[in-house]
């Protein structure tokens, strides 16, 4: 959805919001769990509640895995279901007819199925540990100049 307000000739504001869900059937919601939130290989139990969030791969108890590097197990929350929703606004100042500038601000939330603790498989980025999915939230902010050549 947006809305656009033309103040004046030089002048003018806009504001647009959206929003997303994607929902897997039974079926997909079966395979994405068997693919990501059963324990880890040799592991028959739940997360360990005294590992905190973070905790070190020598912090796994000796729990041991076969998964690719970067691979998540152990989901607590095996809900693949996620929403995102964003609002923004835009105000632009028509210098000429040719040359304009604006700010536009754009806030996202992204809605995880998943939150709550899951086990990581080390990758070059992040070492191997027990780390909390969340929600997660983006503040963008973006200044544009545009000038248009007319041959």
């Amino acid at each position: 959805a947006s809305w656009e307000q033309v103040w004046n000739p030089k002048w003018k504001t806009s504001l647009y919001g959206g929003w997303l869900a994607v929902m897997y059937d039974d079926n997909a919601k079966a395979l994405i769990a068997a693919a990501t939130c059963g324990p880890i290989s040799g592991s028959n139990s739940a997360l360990p509640a005294t590992i905190g969030v973070g905790a070190s791969a020598a912090n796994l108890g000796g729990i041991t895995t076969s998964m690719a590097s970067g691979s998540l197990s152990n989901v607590q929350n095996c809900d693949p279901n996620w929403q995102i929703g964003y609002i923004g606004t835009r105000t632009q100042w028509n210098v000429t007819s040719q040359f304009y500038m604006g700010i536009d601000i754009l806030y996202t939330k992204m809605y995880t199925g998943f939150k709550g603790l899951a086990v990581l498989r080390s990758t070059n980025e992040r070492p191997s540990g027990i780390y909390s999915i969340e929600d997660q939230d983006n503040l963008a902010v973006t200044f544009r100049v545009h000038r248009d050549f007319v041959l």
